[in-house]
């Protein structure tokens, strides 16, 4: 069963799963600072969203050295630090990459966003139980350039 982008879904008992927006600002991603990519971040547990803004960068080079059309836009930093899991993954719904993505050793994604991007999902997996959770970014702040 897929989940609905936004509403969570639970397989089993799995571990608990909470994000945050990186609080600590000092943080430097290649070139940027999370401060660079976002500001406000807020991130509802209970209704599962996302809001703030999220800032236009340009030549970030970083994110992906052989793609130029990735290097200016928007980004979102999410930190998985809290989640006690042996596997975490992500995906974006919506936009260009919408491909599972593996964050258990790093414990954070930065995520390039487009105005069709819809939700965040997030899954942790720990023996064999899973929890998967799907944030709504639609009120998310796509500060344009």
């Amino acid at each position: 069963m897929i989940p609905s982008p936004h509403e969570p879904s639970s397989d089993g008992e799995g571990p608990a799963v909470s994000i945050s927006a990186g609080s600590d600002t000092d943080t430097v991603l290649g070139t940027k600072k999370v401060q660079d990519f976002q500001e406000n971040i807020q991130i509802d547990e209970d209704q599962k969203k996302i809001t703030g803004t999220s800032h236009h960068v340009t030549d970030f080079e970083d994110f992906n050295p052989s793609d130029s059309s990735e290097q200016s836009g928007n980004y979102l930093y999410l930190s998985f630090a809290g989640i006690d899991a042996d596997k975490i993954t992500t995906k974006i719904t919506g936009g260009k990459h919408t491909n599972e993505v593996d964050c258990t050793s790093d414990k954070w994604c930065l995520y390039f966003l487009t105005a069709s991007c819809t939700a965040i999902v997030v899954t942790a997996t720990k023996g064999d139980k899973a929890t998967t959770k799907s944030y709504d970014i639609s009120e998310l702040e796509l500060e344009e350039a």
